[in-house]
């Protein structure tokens, strides 16, 4: 399978290749939007848990009613998730951060 665009443009901007069991995700969830600051690599496992989450949260009408509040669960695990992107983030900062002062 070809590797999309984005997906090229991560790896030589970082000079790595995305290893097995991760992909890119658009930060923004815009994927016209390959600017290398709204790119992320994480693991497959979390961008379907995140999707899901969103894809639950965007079905829900947010009101405080009886019916949200039970729904609850969808706001607690897109929470866990983005929380665990964070280290994601962070170690995207520190190959930033690499590239830029010249450590591999």
């Amino acid at each position: 399978m070809a590797k999309r665009n984005y997906v090229k443009h991560y790896e030589e901007y970082f000079g790595i290749e995305i290893p097995e069991g991760f992909v890119i995700h658009h930060i923004d969830g815009n994927r016209e939007n390959n600017n290398i600051d709204n790119l992320i690599m994480i693991p497959k496992k979390l961008h379907a848990r995140y999707h899901f989450f969103a894809r639950q949260i965007e079905a829900m009408k947010i009101a405080m009613d009886m019916d949200n509040v039970y729904k609850a669960w969808a706001f607690e695990g897109y929470s866990e998730v983005i929380k665990e992107c964070k280290k994601y983030i962070n170690q995207k900062y520190c190959m930033e951060m690499s590239k830029h002062i010249g450590v591999k």
